[in-house]
């Protein structure tokens, strides 16, 4: 059964804070270095999400305890990696094909 939180989940959330910004330095480099000049989308994306995933598990857990994580089910689990909470009311997930517009590679 749930435990019911008075105060939110600061080490859970921190911790996916501090993991995304670790991946967000690494990535930077990589960039810096020119690591993803040449490479397809795919690797970048990898890397986005990467990113994003510890952004949304903070969010998912953030009412949660340390226990109530533990227990999740694989599923679960999955879900707070890949539902991407709509904090703003414009923002929505588009299909990599509807930003073609944007791709100024030749």
């Amino acid at each position: 059964m749930p435990v019911p939180m008075d105060t939110i989940n600061r080490r859970a959330v921190l911790f996916q804070l501090r993991e995304a910004i670790a991946h967000l330095e690494t990535f930077c480099e990589e960039i810096e270095q020119g690591e993803h000049d040449e490479s397809s989308e795919m690797p970048l994306s990898i890397d986005f999400a990467h990113i994003l995933s510890h952004l949304c598990r903070a969010w998912h857990f953030k009412w949660m305890s340390d226990e109530d994580i533990d227990a999740l089910t694989q599923e679960e689990w999955d879900l707070t990696y890949d539902s991407v909470p709509k904090w703003n009311l414009d923002a929505r997930l588009v299909e990599m094909d509807e930003l073609k517009q944007f791709d100024r590679r030749e």
